[in-house]
């Protein structure tokens, strides 16, 4: 056994019927009290369903707008990214001209090249 209840009025049904109160809008429990189906007006529903429809327009809004936030973000940093790599490769450059200058600056150590008949002769 089932109850069915609409507005003030509560049936006893048995469980063969409670599709039929279902269609003709009657809230279905069981013996305690359990809710099994609850109805509910359609213009109520249209409510929920507009006041949800509103909520998902601000959340997706929001979410456009923190995509359009993102984008700026990221091509500001490609174009810092860009620069340091160029100031690497300046750093890079003028190390290796610093390098090369040095080497060019300062004079060879001598060294002796010795050979077996070198040795040879000397002694």
């Amino acid at each position: 056994m089932l109850k069915a209840r609409k507005a003030n009025r509560v049936l006893k049904i048995p469980d063969e019927k409670k599709k039929t109160y279902i269609a003709l809008g009657y809230t279905i429990t069981d013996m305690d009290g359990n809710m099994i189906h609850e109805h509910v007006e359609p213009s109520e529903k249209l409510e929920q369903a507009e006041k949800e429809i509103q909520d998902l327009k601000e959340k997706l809004e929001e979410a456009s707008k923190y995509a359009e936030n993102a984008d700026k973000k990221i091509e500001d940093l490609e174009k810092k990214n860009a620069e340091a790599e160029k100031e690497i490769q300046d750093l890079k450059s003028q190390i290796a001209s610093a390098g090369a200058t040095e080497q060019a600056a300062t004079p060879a150590p001598e060294t002796k090249k010795t050979t077996k008949a070198s040795s040879k002769a000397e002694k």
